[in-house]
């Protein structure tokens, strides 16, 4: 298959890497088309969510320490990932990170990939990250950052950009129903239904 986008750009976004754990031909898609993701309704509700929430009252529900920033945007050139985690608490020896969603969620691998991403970032820009919080309203998973972690999330990294460098979309097999209400459906190179 032919490229027919864009040039990658030198910098991706963490949440590509979310993308890919959900399906691997999403970033392909993004790079090759040079397309934006779509909004869905359930995107727009959870970035109103993330517009309201008070995350100075969760961090201390949390027992997040102190100091506490909020929307901390970093970036890692060497990686070429960049990303704005919602909350970064504690010190240069101890950081807590937290990663807010707006709904329930029972399928979470790909939030978990997020996490892990940004939590290789936080380690790399500002310090030794101790433990990383998926925040979702029915509950707080907390994730002990250790070697293994870090490992996994620079394994996503590495899996990203062979995506989106390559002149051919990447082999997926995904389940039917899940290609169904994809977002990408109608671009998707390995998805039957679009063609």
């Amino acid at each position: 298959m032919m490229r027919v986008g864009i040039s990658v750009s030198r910098m991706l976004p963490a949440t590509l890497v979310k993308e890919m754990a959900w399906c691997p031909a999403i970033p392909w898609i993004v790079a090759n088309y040079g397309i934006e993701p779509p909004l869905t309704p359930s995107m727009e509700m959870g970035i109103e969510h993330h517009r309201t929430v008070d995350r100075e009252e969760l961090a201390e529900r949390l027992g997040l320490p102190t100091p506490r920033m909020y929307q901390v945007y970093l970036e890692d050139p060497r990686l070429g990932i960049y990303g704005v985690i919602d909350i970064v608490a504690g010190n240069r020896r101890r950081l807590f990170i937290a990663e807010l969603k707006a709904f329930r969620t029972r399928r979470i691998q790909h939030f978990e990939a997020q996490l892990y991403t940004y939590a290789l970032l936080a380690n790399r820009r500002l310090g030794a990250v101790h433990q990383a919080l998926l925040c979702t309203r029915d509950r707080v998973r907390r994730y002990d950052v250790d070697l293994y972690v870090l490992r996994k999330a620079m394994g996503y990294v590495e899996k990203l950009w062979r995506i989106v460098t390559s002149p051919e979309p990447p082999m997926v097999s995904q389940d039917p129903r899940k290609c169904a209400y994809c977002r990408y459906r109608k671009l998707c190179p390995v998805n039957e239904a679009s063609a």
